[in-house]
C-alpha cells in the first residue's frame, strides 16, 4: 500500500509537471541559443537552478530551435545568442528564477 500511494504521488505530480509544461507557453523567437553556465556549489545559485529545473523543460518544450545548454562555470550566467548573431550575457547571480525568464523574452 505505501509503494502503491507513492507511485500515485509520482504519478499525479508528473502529470501536473506535464500539464504545466503544455500550457506556459512561453516563445523565444528571436533566440538561437542559451548557454547556462552554473557554478557547482556557489552561494548565489539558487534561482539559476530553479530555472533550469522549473523553466527550461518549458522554455525547451516551446521552443524545440532553441538550443539549450548547461556546463560547469565559475559564475551563474546566461550567455543568449540570437537569430541576429548578437550574443548577450546575463548575470544571474543572487536573481530570482522568474527574473531570469523575464531577461530571456526581453
Amino acid at each position: 500500500t505505501h509503494t502503491h500511494t507513492h507511485s500515485c504521488n509520482m504519478a499525479s505530480r508528473l502529470l501536473a509537471t506535464v500539464s504545466r509544461i503544455k500550457n506556459s507557453a512561453v516563445l523565444l523567437p528571436s533566440l538561437k541559443s542559451v548557454e547556462i553556465g552554473i557554478p557547482k556549489r556557489a552561494p548565489g545559485a539558487s534561482g539559476l537552478r530553479n530555472f533550469i529545473k522549473e523553466e527550461v523543460p518549458v522554455l525547451r518544450y516551446h521552443n524545440p530551435t532553441v538550443k539549450f545548454s548547461l556546463q560547469a562555470a565559475p559564475q551563474s550566467t546566461l550567455t543568449v545568442t540570437k537569430e541576429d548573431g548578437q550574443v548577450v550575457t546575463i548575470d544571474a547571480k543572487d536573481q530570482p528564477s522568474r527574473w531570469i525568464l523575464e531577461k530571456l523574452q526581453s
